[in-house]
């Protein structure tokens, strides 16, 4: 700490009074010990690094819990939570918004459905990429993701994916394959994805395939046309 300043006195002699001492001076600090405190000398403030909630969950596990994420397996019968998932995508992504949830994580498996994300949604993020196995320990589930696999969205018809937030939120898709619908709709078109009216989208190793379009429809046919003419004339040069 640094101390006042020095005291000054008049000239020495048997009356004088001696001069007054300066201000006291402020304590100090010790920054080796001492993170982030105030500039008074306060206590140490704990410095362990929080959850950061902007981060993939790919690489941050505090965000596998039911405080961040809906989740989902393939079949499951449950309400969306960590120990207990939703079966469908679209089941997670309902959940998601009315719990104000931006996450839905998917065990890697085939879901035969079409996943379709609007305005109302709000900020989302589809992360597959994730084993679900159960634990023996504790009855629960453990999720663990696996950078080698995927989840897949492969709906019996219609387009797998399509996203409309018009022009407003946020939409992550990450560790999905998109397939194209088995059958089509005679005239139909058989895209991976129709995203539209949406303008912040991230696809991070994700693949999206487009099938075989739906035959022509058919029509009824026109009448035959008139016959052509007889080349006689040509036919008499020869």
């Amino acid at each position: 700490a640094t101390g006042g300043n020095r005291g000054s006195g008049a000239a020495p002699s048997a009356s004088a009074m001696g001069g007054s001492g300066g201000a006291r001076g402020n304590s100090g600090t010790d920054s080796a010990t001492v993170l982030d405190a105030s500039a008074s000398g306060d206590a140490a403030v704990d410095a362990s690094p929080s959850c950061d909630p902007n981060a993939s969950p790919a690489t941050e596990p505090c965000l596998l819990t039911d405080e961040y994420a809906v989740f989902v397996k393939q079949g499951a019968l449950g309400t969306g939570t960590r120990a207990n998932p939703v079966g469908t995508i679209t089941s997670a992504l309902a959940i998601a918004a009315r719990r104000g949830v931006r996450r839905v994580i998917i065990c890697n498996g085939t879901y035969a459905e079409r996943v379709s994300i609007g305005n109302s949604q709000g900020a989302i993020g589809l992360h597959g990429g994730f084993t679900c196995d159960a634990d023996i320990t504790d009855g629960g589930i453990t999720w663990d993701y696996d950078a080698a696999k995927r989840a897949t969205v492969a709906p019996p018809i219609d387009t797998p994916l399509e996203i409309n937030t018009e022009l407003d939120n946020k939409v992550i898709i990450s560790d999905i394959d998109f397939l194209p619908s088995r059958a089509v709709p005679a005239g139909a078109m058989n895209t991976g994805a129709l995203i539209s009216r949406s303008l912040d989208v991230t696809l991070v190793r994700v693949t999206m395939s487009a099938g075989a379009g739906g035959n022509g429809v058919s029509r009824t046919p026109g009448d035959p046309g008139a016959d052509g003419a007889y080349a006689s004339a040509a036919v008499a040069a020869l």
